[in-house]
């Protein structure tokens, strides 16, 4: 396996050198930490309790002691002494020059009250994921995303990533730590991840203690229900039918916070464009795990039996092209949605980038008829909007688990296996 450069590297630079600091977000061990220490030439490191009780010192007598040290300075895991925020938003606007601070941090704060400035124009925020398959070396990288936004009309590979190999790297993860490893203890590391975030980093989050029981039941509900709009209603109603018993709206609206506080679930926003006529369209996020190795321990599941269980293996494959995508998009400065409406026309994934340039992606396993029809819905959307008041779309793209081959249909959608793509 060939190890590459994360791509988050590149983007921290470049954000470095425009502003004051940098927030890095995102789940515990993802490489948040790694990723700054690169870049970065002294350190406060507030997980350690000798640093936090220093800190609450210096900030009351001399906070300018906090930041004696080379630029940029790491301020790992700030959010555990908010006070920080602030006290470098100001050291900013002192100094006066860009690339001073690296913060890191792997909870958002339960409060925002507990900051007075929101760092625009000082701190810029970037999102960090787990690693794509192309940055662990399983995706080959031979058809680039960016290339097809600017025009590329025809692609040609081959790809040896087997089914195999896809369901181990589903249940494995993008995780630094493992993501090198093919042996058992890998597939434990997701297992273990899931258990301690259960057990206390949700705590981290707002300081409350929950039941780690009625949050795994949680997460395998969320599991099951990978890119289905299912509301917290429904959800209730689901776990009442399993359990006999459900927490009540609040406690399960407050756990759903903080699994998103922890940034081990996220949010697809909606696409809303411009549409030929009315169609009613469904607005609603759709929620997906950071990782869908994530979902595979919240089920239970291993390699074997995703290769066993096609529907499941499908909505982990959904679970893991999204967070490529999302890695992706942030390298094309992109966003990604998704579009659903009461027809039942589905559009998994929608980039969108500042220029209003846009693709279409649907996310299948495979297979000559799942391929037909995924690329069969791209083009209904695409005639959908509106001609006068949309771009057409950069390109269309069935983007699937299986196959040897990327190539462009000759309605123009291109097909292409997970193994071959990269920004």
């Amino acid at each position: 396996m060939s190890y590459r450069k994360r791509i988050l590297e590149s983007l921290l630079s470049r954000h470095l050198s425009a502003l004051g600091g940098v927030l890095i977000q995102g789940p515990r061990a993802c490489g948040k930490t790694t990723t700054a220490r690169r870049i970065s030439r002294s350190e406060r490191l507030f997980a350690l309790d000798s640093v936090r009780r220093d800190a609450d010192a210096w900030l009351i007598l001399r906070p300018e002691l906090l930041f004696e040290g080379d630029a940029p300075m790491l301020l790992d895991e700030w959010q555990r002494f908010p006070a920080v925020w602030d006290t470098a938003r100001r050291e900013i606007d002192r100094r006066s020059h860009p690339g001073q601070f690296l913060l890191t941090a792997s909870a958002k704060l339960s409060d925002p009250r507990k900051i007075f400035h929101s760092g625009a124009g000082r701190i810029s925020r970037l999102r960090m994921r787990p690693m794509t398959l192309w940055e662990s070396g399983e995706s080959n990288g031979t058809v680039s995303l960016r290339t097809l936004f600017e025009g590329e009309r025809e692609v040609s590979a081959v790809c040896d990533l087997s089914p195999e190999d896809l369901a181990f790297a589903l249940c494995r993860g993008g995780w630094p730590e493992v993501v090198e490893r093919k042996d058992d203890k890998a597939l434990e590391y997701a297992r273990e991840y899931l258990e301690e975030s259960v057990r206390s980093d949700l705590s981290l989050f707002d300081g409350v203690r929950r039941d780690p029981e009625r949050l795994r039941r949680l997460l395998r509900l969320l599991a099951r229900n990978l890119g289905q709009a299912t509301s917290n209603a429904a959800l209730l109603r689901t776990w009442k039918n399993e359990f006999s018993t459900a927490p009540g709206e609040v406690t399960l609206r407050s756990d759903l916070k903080a699994l998103e506080g922890i940034f081990l679930i996220e949010e697809l926003p909606a696409w809303l464009p411009r549409l030929i006529g009315y169609t009613a369209r469904r607005t609603s996020a759709l929620r997906h795990f950071a990782d869908p190795s994530i979902a595979a321990a919240a089920l239970g599941l291993g390699p074997d039996e995703l290769l066993r269980r096609p529907e499941v293996f499908s909505s982990l494959f959904w679970n893991l092209a999204l967070r490529d995508l999302r890695v992706f998009a942030d390298a094309l400065d992109a966003e990604v949605y998704q579009y659903r409406d009461k027809s039942g026309l589905v559009c998994d994934a929608v980039l969108e980038r500042r220029n209003r340039s846009f693709a279409l992606v649907n996310i299948c396993l495979g297979g000559f008829e799942e391929t037909e029809n995924a690329a069969s819905r791209l083009g209904r959307l695409a005639r959908k909007l509106h001609p006068e008041r949309m771009h057409e779309p950069a390109f269309r793209m069935v983007l699937t688990a299986a196959g040897q081959y990327a190539y462009r249909q000759a309605d123009g959608v291109f097909v292409v296996p997970i193994g071959y793509l990269r920004p």
